[in-house]
């Protein structure tokens, strides 16, 4: 499979960037967090031992998921989250937390490191996503126009 190249496709890169590191943060605040677990009691018969992280933990960690995937999804084309650059990873769901939280933080890391020399939003990406500022602009125009 081809590496995906990263476009980030909001208008303003530096708040893209600044966003991202803060949610690069919380996985790395997340990770200190997930090792201070305490193994919970669980099924042995019926589950494995993913579920000794705790119920709350799993579903916090998903949550997080989840939230880093949305602002990925809207902010920065080609990521590979989850994926890997080329395509042949997993979210293996199941390993521990601390464990996954770790591959979570290098494939970000990966990501962050590369947007440097991402590429910029085109025309057709800051008119999908911010019409308001060209509309603005030929409304401003408009008396201009009919003198």
């Amino acid at each position: 499979m081809q590496n995906k190249k990263l476009t980030v496709i909001r208008f303003c890169r530096k708040k893209t960037i600044s966003n991202f590191n803060k949610i690069l943060n919380e996985w790395v605040s997340w990770e200190k967090e997930v090792l201070e677990i305490k193994d919970q009691p669980y099924d042995k018969n019926t589950q494995s031992n993913v579920f000794a992280d705790g119920k709350d933990m799993m579903l916090k960690h998903s949550c997080l998921q989840e939230r880093t995937v949305t602002f990925l999804d809207n902010n920065i084309e080609g990521h590979w989250f989850l994926e890997g650059r080329k395509g042949n990873r997993i979210d293996a769901k199941n390993l521990r937390l601390k464990y996954r939280v770790e591959h979570r933080i290098q494939e970000l890391q990966e990501i962050g490191n590369s947007l440097e020399y991402a590429n910029g939003a085109t025309g057709y990406y800051v008119r999908k996503l911010n019409p308001l500022p060209y509309f603005k602009v030929i409304v401003e125009h408009l008396p201009k126009i009919f003198k």
